[in-house]
């Protein structure tokens, strides 16, 4: 698991990033999203969103497989940080929708 990312974040957002592991994905994408589209900034959407979907993806979850193809889309536009921040809200939106489901 990586580190946040340097800028400045609200705790919650941190102790998610921090704590993928022993969180189900479903209940970090719900509580992180929030946090995450308060953002203006589309790199820090997108650089926060590939942090949670990269610990995701290296975690124990079912969810990681879906994680994994999140971040694969997102590497396809490595200087467009408005679709990495949409692919990386999408997904987190998915996981957060089988957390209701």
């Amino acid at each position: 698991m990586t580190a946040a990312p340097s800028f400045c974040l609200p705790v919650e957002l941190v102790y998610l990033l921090e704590s993928v592991n022993q969180l189900p994905a479903e209940e970090v994408a719900t509580c992180a999203l929030p946090h995450l589209e308060r953002f203006a900034d589309a790199q820090q959407k997108a650089d926060i969103g590939a942090q949670l979907l990269q610990n995701i993806s290296e975690g124990p979850s079912s969810a990681a497989p879906e994680a994994a193809k999140a971040l694969e889309v997102m590497a396809k536009f490595p200087h467009y940080p408005r679709p990495r921040a949409a692919v990386a809200i999408a997904a987190l939106k998915g996981l957060a929708k089988k957390k209701v489901a």
